[in-house]
C-alpha cells in the first residue's frame, strides 16, 4: 500500500515503541469511559510484527544475496511460528483487501463503503453504550432503593378527577414570578394553609403544569409523616436523584462513578455529592416538596438548609439553579428557615376558598343522591364545612371527608375497594387527625384498638380454621362470612401496632392493653410459622411483642401463613362464583358478596391482592409479572435479574440486544478461554428456555439422568430449582414426571425435589396434572415422599396443597404402604419408616396434624415396625398440643403398647413429662396399672427414676396397686429405697397400702437393700413405720445387719442393733456370723475392696461390745474370723480379735492356722503378733 508524502513525513520518527505507548493510552483512555473492549488481544499481533520487523532487518542488514532465498525463510517462519496462520489470517486478509481498495483507486464507490462500515460501526457501539447504560441505571436505582414518589402523585391527581381546581395559582402574581426562570425574582416560594385545605392536591396540580415545559426538568416528593423513607431528608434526596436521573441519561455514567466505589448509595453525605452533581449539570430546576411539615424532627430544616446552600453556590455560576417550591401547614420550624421566601397562604385566598365551596357543593349533591338528603340539609352541609374552612378550622372538613370515605365504601364492593395505607384510611391526613386528637375530638388509639381486635377475633374464629370441611366452608363462602377477609389480613397489624404503642395511658385502659397482647398471641400462634412461633414465644415482655414483628407486608410470607390461607378460602370463591357447575344465580351471589373481580394477586404485598381480575388468565399473567421467569443468560445484562414476563419478550429482546455474530465482520480473534461445557441440565437449573428447547430439538434424551439409575433428569433438575416456566414447557414436550433413580440413595421424583425445595407454584402444577401425576401409593423404603418432605421441610403451604390435591382420592394414604413383618405372618407394620401423621406429631406439627385428622379414613392407632402410634411419637418428643389435639379424637388408643409393652403414660414417665401425664389420665381413659414387657407399671417407672409428682399421680390412680411386682418380684417400694429415694419412699409408705416387709424373688425386702446400698435415712423411714421384721433373711441367708456389716456400714449396723430385735450372732448359710463377714475380704467381690475392710475395724468394735458373739465361731470351710484375718493381713483387727481372747490355734479343715495362713501370705506383723500370742497361750 503506497503512503502520501504527509504521511511519510508524519510517520519518519515513529517506531515500534510508539506504537505500543500509544496503544496503552488508548486502552487507559477507554478504560475510564468505560468502553475498554480486551484491547489486549492487540499484544499478540504487535509481538508478530516485532519479530516480522527482525526478519527484515536481517534481510537488509546481510549481503543482497540474502533476499534470493527469503521463500527458505519464508517456509522457516511459518513452521516456528505455527499458530500464525490460524491467530492472524482474518486480519492480514483484511489489511490486504483495505490495501487493493485504495491502490485500485475505486474513489467514490470505496468511500461509500468506508462510510457505510463506519455507520454500522457507529450503531454498534451506539447499541452496546445503551447496553452499558441499562446497566448502570439498574445498578444506581437499587442502590439509591427511592421512596415511590410516582405514587403519590398519581393518588394526589386522581383526588381532583379532572376538575380545575387550583388553575387560580397559575394566575397568582408571586407564583409566576417564581416560575419565570428569566427572570430574577426569589427562587423561593412557600404555600401554606391548614390541615386539609387541600394543599396537596394543589401541590399534584403545579407539578403537572410545570412539567407541560420540557425545557426545564421539574423534580418532586411528598413526604408523609409515619413512613419512614418519606419523612427525612436522605429519603427526599433519593426520590430526587432518581427523577434527575431518569430525566437525564448523561448523568448515568458519572453518577455510576461515585455509586461503584461506595458500599450503599443511601447515605447521606453521598446522596448529598450525587444530588449537588445532578442539579449542577442543568442549569436551572423546579423542585417542588409537599408536606415537609410531616418530616421528623430537623430533618425539614436540614433539608431546607441543603437546598439554600445550593441556591447560594449556584448564584455565582451559570447552571445549577434551583426554584425551590415548599408546600405544607405553616409551623414554627418551616417559617424560621422560609422567612425570605415569598408565600402564599390559602386560608385568605378567595379564589382557593371558590375552589374549596365548588367541590362541597358537588360531594353533598353526591350526598343528598345516596341518603336522600332534603335541600335544606344539603344547605346546611355546605354552609358548615365551607363556613369551618374560612375559620380556620379543620374539624367540620376532616368530618365532611370522613363522610366522602364512607359514601365511597358503601358505593364500592370489596373487590373494587383498594386499602392502601393506614393514612388513606384515616380522615383527611395525619396532620388533621392530630389536631383533632389534640381537641379531645377523638380517640385514635381507642379505635384502632377496636378495630385490632375486630381483625384478630374474625381471622381467628372457626371458619378460617383450615381443616374446616369442604361443605362447611362453601356454606360459609355463600353467607358472605369473608367479605372482609382481604382488609382484615392487610391491616390487623396497623391497627395493632398504633394501639399497642399508644403513648397516652388514658387512650388505652390496662385491661384493653391486655386484652390486645392475649389477642396478638393467640394470632401468632395460629398463623406463625413454626420457628417464628418458637421465637416470639421466647420474648417474655408481653408488651414489646409487637416490636418484634415486621412491619414490611413484603416479608409477612416468611412469618405468617396469611397468604396461601387466604388463597385456600378465595379457591372456594372462585370455584363457587365461576366455578363449571355454577349457575348464574350462584354468580350474581358472589358479586353481589365479594364484587366481580374474584381471580385474586396472592401476593400479600401487592395492591392487586385486595382488588383481583376478571378471570384467571388475566391473574396468571400478573403473576408472571411478579417471578419474571424468563431471563437472559448473556453476561452483564441486567435482564438476567430482572427477567421477562412471556417468552415472547425475552426472544425479542435477545434478537434486538443480543444478535448472534454472523461471521462477515473482520476483527481480532477472541482470546482463547477454558468454558465449561454447557447441558441440558445446566440450562434447566439457571431457566435457560431457550437453551432447554435448543437442545431438545438437537435430540437431547428429555428424560436422560446426570448418572445411570439416577434421579436427575432436565425435568427434575428445573423443578428442584423453580423455574415453572421450564417444567411447563419439558412437560408439554411428554417429559416423564414420574421418573425416579432406582438406586437407593437416589428414589426422588421432580414432585419430591419441588417440595423439598419449597417452590409451591410448581408443585400445585404438578397436583394439576393429574392426568400423568401417577399414584405415589408405592413409594420404596428408603425415600420420603412428598408429605414427608413437606413436614420435614416445616412447610403448611405445600403440606396443604399436597394433602387436599385432587390427584388421589385417598391422599393420607397415598403414600402409605403396609407390608408383613417377617416371621409374623398376617401382621401389617409400615413400609415406610414413619407415616405421615407420626414424623407430623413427632415434629409437633399441629396444624398438620389437624389437617390429616380432618380427613376420612385415617388410622390413627397404625403402628411403625416397632409398634408405635403417632401418640407414641407425639410423647416421646413432649409435644403437648399434638397431645391435646390427638387426644380429643376419640378414635385415639391411648393405652396401645409399643414393641416393648411400653404405654403412651409409660414412655411420657421416660421423660418425666407431667403435664403429659396429666392430659392422658384427664382423658378417664387411660390405664395406668398397665405394665410394660419388664413387669414395671407407671408407678414402678416413676418411682424408679425419682419423678415425685407422677408418683402422686399414679398412687391416685385407684386401680393402681403399690404393691405390684416386676419381673424381679420388686415393688416400688423396693426400687425407691434401692435408688436411694427418699422422698418416693416417704410417699409410698404414708399410702398405708404398702408391705415394707414384702419379699422380691431373692427373698429380700426393702429393708436389706437400704441396708446393702448404705441409705441411713431409708432405713429410719422404715424403722419407724414399726412394721419391719430387721431378722428377716434372704435366700443367702443374710440379714440386713450382716449386709450392713459386709459392706461397711458403720452407722447403719448401729441402728439395726439399737432395734433389740436384731441377733448379733445371726450366721448365714454358710454358717458365717456377722462378725466373720465384717472382716471377710475377698480380692475377686467388688463390694469388698481392701480399703473397706480396713474400716471395718469400727464394725467389729461396735459388734464385739454387744458380747453376745462368738468370736470363734467358725463357718462350713472350718474359717473363723482370725484365720480370715490372719490370711488378709489386716493388723490392726488380728490385734483387737488377740485382745479379745480370740484363739490363735485353731485350725480350719485343711488344719492351717491363722499363723500359717499369715506365713503363706507374707504378713510379717501379723506373723509376729501371732507367734507372740501362740507362746502365751
Amino acid at each position: 500500500m503506497s503512503l502520501t508524502d504527509k504521511q511519510r513525513q508524519d510517520f519518519t520518527g515513529c517506531s515500534l515503541e510508539d506504537v505500543r505507548q500509544t496503544v496503552k493510552d488508548l486502552q487507559k483512555e477507554r478504560e475510564d469511559q468505560k468502553k475498554m473492549r480486551n484491547m489486549a488481544r492487540l499484544q499478540a499481533f504487535l509481538e508478530a510484527m516485532d519479530q516480522y520487523r527482525k526478519v527484515v532487518e536481517a534481510f537488509l542488514n546481510c549481503t543482497p544475496f540474502l533476499g534470493y532465498v527469503w521463500v527458505g525463510w519464508k517456509m522457516l517462519f511459518r513452521f516456528s511460528w505455527k499458530t500464525f496462520e490460524t491467530q492472524f489470517r482474518r486480519i492480514l486478509d483484511s489489511l490486504a483487501r483495505h490495501k487493493e481498495l485504495i491502490e485500485s483507486e475505486k474513489g467514490t464507490v470505496t468511500l461509500f463503503e468506508i462510510q457505510d462500515l463506519h455507520e454500522l460501526t457507529k450503531l454498534q457501539f451506539k447499541e452496546i453504550v445503551g447496553r452499558e447504560q441499562m446497566r448502570q441505571v439498574s445498578v444506581l436505582l437499587e442502590k439509591l432503593n427511592a421512596p415511590n414518589y410516582h405514587l403519590d402523585q398519581c393518588a394526589a391527581s386522581k383526588h381532583r378527577e379532572g376538575r380545575s381546581s387550583g388553575s387560580w395559582v397559575l394566575l397568582d402574581e408571586k407564583f409566576q414570578k417564581w416560575a419565570n426562570i428569566s427572570a430574577e425574582g426569589n427562587p423561593l416560594l412557600y404555600i401554606h394553609g391548614i390541615p386539609g385545605a387541600g394543599k396537596t392536591t394543589l401541590a399534584s396540580f403545579m407539578i403537572e403544569r410545570l412539567q407541560e415545559d420540557k425545557s426545564v426538568p421539574v423534580v418532586f416528593f411528598y413526604c408523609k409523616h409515619g413512613e419512614l423513607d418519606k419523612n427525612n431528608f436522605n429519603g427526599i434526596l433519593r426520590a430526587l436523584v432518581a427523577q434527575l436521573l431518569s430525566e437525564d441519561h448523561a448523568l448515568i455514567s458519572s453518577l455510576y462513578n461515585i455509586c461503584s466505589s461506595k458500599d450503599q448509595a443511601g447515605v447521606t453525605m453521598i446522596l448529598e455529592e450525587l444530588a449537588g452533581m445532578a442539579f449542577d449539570s442543568k442549569e436551572t430546576s423546579f423542585v417542588v416538596l409537599d408536606g415537609l411539615d410531616e418530616c421528623l424532627p430537623d430533618e425539614a430544616e436540614k433539608t431546607l438548609s441543603w437546598f439554600q446552600s445550593q441556591q447560594e453556590k449556584s448564584s455565582m455560576t451559570d447552571s445549577g439553579h434551583i426554584r425551590l417550591l415548599c408546600v405544607g401547614q405553616r409551623v414554627d420550624a418551616l417559617q424560621r428557615e422560609l422567612s425570605l421566601a415569598a408565600d402564599i397562604t390559602l386560608d385568605e385566598n378567595p379564589s382557593h376558598l371558590e375552589d374549596v365551596e365548588r367541590y362541597v357543593k358537588e360531594q353533598a349533591d353526591a350526598l343528598k343522591a345516596d341518603f336522600e338528603l332534603s335541600s335544606e340539609d344539603e344547605t346546611e352541609i355546605v354552609t358548615r364545612v365551607v363556613g369551618s374552612a374560612k375559620s380556620k378550622n379543620p374539624s367540620f372538613i376532616d368530618v365532611f371527608s370522613s363522610l366522602q370515605v364512607g359514601e365511597n365504601l358503601k358505593s364500592n364492593s370489596s373487590a373494587d375497594w383498594e386499602p392502601q395505607t393506614e393514612a388513606v384510611l384515616s380522615l383527611v391526613h395525619d396532620t388533621a387527625r392530630d389536631f383533632l386528637v389534640r381537641k379531645a375530638l377523638l380517640n385514635v388509639s381507642l379505635q384502632h384498638a377496636k378495630m385490632a381486635l375486630f381483625c384478630t377475633e374474625y381471622l381467628l374464629s372457626s371458619p378460617f380454621d383450615y381443616t374446616t370441611q369442604a361443605d362447611e366452608l362453601n356454606n360459609h363462602v355463600r353467607s358472605g362470612y369473608y367479605a372482609l377477609q382481604d382488609y382484615a389480613i392487610s391491616h390487623w397489624l396497623d391497627h395493632m401496632t398504633y394501639s399497642l404503642r399508644a403513648k397516652n395511658p388514658p387512650d388505652i385502659s390496662v385491661d384493653t392493653h391486655n386484652e390486645l397482647v392475649s389477642q396478638l398471641r393467640s394470632f401468632v400462634n395460629e398463623y406463625g410459622v413454626p420457628e417464628k412461633i418458637q421465637y416470639l414465644g421466647s420474648i417474655q415482655e408481653d408488651g414489646h411483642l409487637i416490636d418484634f414483628i415486621p412491619k414490611d407486608i413484603s416479608v409477612w410470607s416468611q412469618w405468617f401463613d396469611l397468604e396461601w390461607r387466604a388463597c385456600h378460602v378465595r379457591g372456594t370463591i372462585e370455584s363457587v362464583g365461576n366455578g363449571s357447575t355454577s349457575d348464574d344465580t350462584d354468580r350474581d351471589m358472589m358479586r353481589d358478596i365479594y364484587g366481580t373481580r374474584l381471580f385474586k394477586c396472592s401476593r400479600l404485598a401487592c395492591n392487586l391482592f385486595t382488588t383481583g381480575f376478571n378471570s384467571k388468565t388475566e391473574r396468571e399473567d400478573h403473576l408472571n409479572e411478579h417471578e419474571r421467569p424468563f431471563h437472559c443468560v448473556e453476561p452483564f445484562c441486567p435482564y438476567t435479574t430482572l427477567g421477562f414476563r412471556t417468552e415472547v419478550e425475552l426472544e425479542s429482546h435477545l434478537i434486538h440486544s443480543h444478535p448472534e455474530d454472523d461471521g462477515d465482520e473482520d476483527s481480532f480473534p477472541e482470546p482463547p478461554t477454558k468454558r465449561k461445557k454447557d447441558s441440558i441440565l445446566k440450562a434447566c437449573a439457571r431457566g435457560d428456555i431457550v437453551a432447554v428447547k435448543s437442545f431438545l430439538d438437537n435430540g437431547e434424551d428429555i428424560n436422560k439422568a446426570s448418572r445411570p439409575k439416577g434421579r436427575e433428569t432436565p425435568l427434575y433438575v428445573a423443578a428442584e430449582n423453580g423455574r415453572l416456566n421450564v417444567c411447563k414447557m419439558l412437560l408439554d414436550r411428554d417429559a416423564d414426571i414420574n421418573h425416579e433413580g432406582s438406586r437407593e440413595s437416589m428414589e426422588s421424583t421432580a414432585l419430591d425435589a419441588a417440595v423439598s425445595s419449597g417452590h409451591l407454584e410448581i408443585i400445585q402444577y404438578f397436583l394439576e396434572r393429574s392426568d400423568i401425576l401417577n399414584d405415589q401409593r408405592d413409594r420404596p423404603t428408603s425415600y420420603p415422599g412428598p408429605l414427608h418432605l413437606a413436614i420435614q421441610a416445616k412447610s403448611e403451604a405445600i403440606f396443604y396443597a399436597l394433602l387436599n390435591s385432587k390427584n388421589n382420592a385417598s391422599n393420607q394414604l397415598r403414600y402409605i404402604s403396609l407390608r408383613e413383618r417377617k416371621g409374623q405372618p398376617g401382621v401389617k407394620v409400615l413400609r415406610t419408616p414413619l407415616s405421615p401423621l407420626m414424623l407430623a406429631a413427632e415434629t409437633g406439627q399441629e396444624r398438620m396434624v389437624k389437617m390429616l385428622l380432618a380427613i376420612d379414613g385415617v388410622d390413627l392407632n397404625l403402628k411403625d415396625y416397632y409398634d408405635r402410634t403417632a401418640l407414641v411419637f407425639a410423647v416421646e418428643k413432649n409435644q403437648e398440643v399434638v397431645v391435646r389435639i390427638l387426644l380429643a379424637n376419640d378414635k385415639v388408643d391411648p393405652n396401645t403398647a409399643d414393641e416393648a409393652g411400653r404405654t403412651p403414660i409409660i414412655r411420657a414417665n421416660e421423660g418425666g413429662y407431667e403435664t403429659i401425664i396429666k392430659l392422658l389420665l384427664a382423658t378417664g381413659k387411660v390405664k395406668p396399672e398397665i405394665a410394660d414387657g419388664s413387669g414395671q407399671n407407671l408407678l414402678g417407672w416413676a418411682v424408679e427414676r425419682g419423678y415425685e409428682t407422677i408418683i402422686k399421680l399414679a398412687l391416685a390412680a385407684s386401680k393402681v396397686d403399690p404393691n405390684a411386682t416386676d419381673e424381679r418380684g420388686q415393688t416400688p417400694l423396693h426400687l425407691a429405697v434401692e435408688r436411694g429415694h427418699e422422698t418416693a419412699t416417704k410417699l409410698l409408705l404414708a399410702t398405708d397400702k404398702v408391705d415394707p416387709d414384702i419379699l422380691d424373688r431373692i427373698g429380700r425386702t426393702p429393708l436389706s437393700w437400704a441396708a446393702e446400698r448404705g441409705h441411713e435415712t431409708i432405713i429410719k423411714l422404715l424403722l419407724a413405720t414399726d412394721k419391719v421384721n430387721p431378722e428377716i433373711s434372704d435366700k443367702s441367708g443374710r440379714t440386713p445387719t450382716i449386709w450392713a456389716a459386709q459392706e461397711g456400714h458403720e452407722m447403719i449396723v448401729k441402728l439395726l442393733l439399737g432395734t433389740d430385735k436384731v441377733n448379733s450372732d445371726t450366721k448365714n448359710r454358710h454358717c458365717r456370723t456377722t462378725l466373720l463377714r465384717a472382716v471377710v475380704y475377698d480380692p475377686f467381690i467388688p463390694s469388698s475392696p481392701r480399703k473397706m475392710a480396713e474400716k471395718r475395724l469400727e464394725i467389729v468394735n461396735i459388734l464385739l461390745s454387744t458380747g453376745q458373739v462368738d468370736i470363734d465361731a467358725r463357718d462350713e470351710t472350718g474359717e473363723s474370723p482370725l484365720l480370715w484375718l490372719a490370711r488378709s493381713g489386716f493388723k490392726e483387727s488380728t490385734q483387737l480379735l488377740l485382745d479379745v481372747g480370740a484363739n490363735p490355734d485353731l485350725k480350719d479343715w485343711q488344719g492351717q492356722t491363722a499363723l500359717d495362713k499369715a506365713v503363706e501370705n507374707g504378713h510379717e506383723e501379723v506373723i509376729k503378733l501371732l507367734r507372740v500370742a501362740s507362746c502365751q497361750t
